[in-house]
């Protein structure tokens, strides 16, 4: 749930860690929703938790530039994975 009505999320995905879990979500403002789903703004937000019940918001993790054209603003649903204690992040 999002405590500002200005910002919309969605997209969600969590991984386990050794001693939490990783939420990650896709977020943007409901001025987005003017546009086609594809054209949302958006950036990735991460909350950790370590019951799956109470969530930490660490804030914006990826915004994409607006002086990128391939980001162009746009990011879509991605996926984590662990490796050895490193963890990767595909969108």
């Amino acid at each position: 749930r999002c405590s500002r009505r200005s910002e919309l999320v969605w997209d969600p995905w969590i991984i386990k860690g050794k001693n939490d879990y990783y939420l990650f979500y896709l977020a943007g403002t409901n001025r987005s929703l003017r546009r086609a789903w594809w054209k949302m703004e958006s950036k990735i937000c991460l909350a950790v938790s370590d019951d799956l019940r109470t969530w930490k918001s660490q804030g914006v993790i990826l915004q994409p530039s607006s002086s990128d054209i391939w980001a162009s603003g746009r990011l879509f649903a991605g996926s984590t994975y662990e490796v050895d204690g490193t963890y990767y992040l595909f969108y």
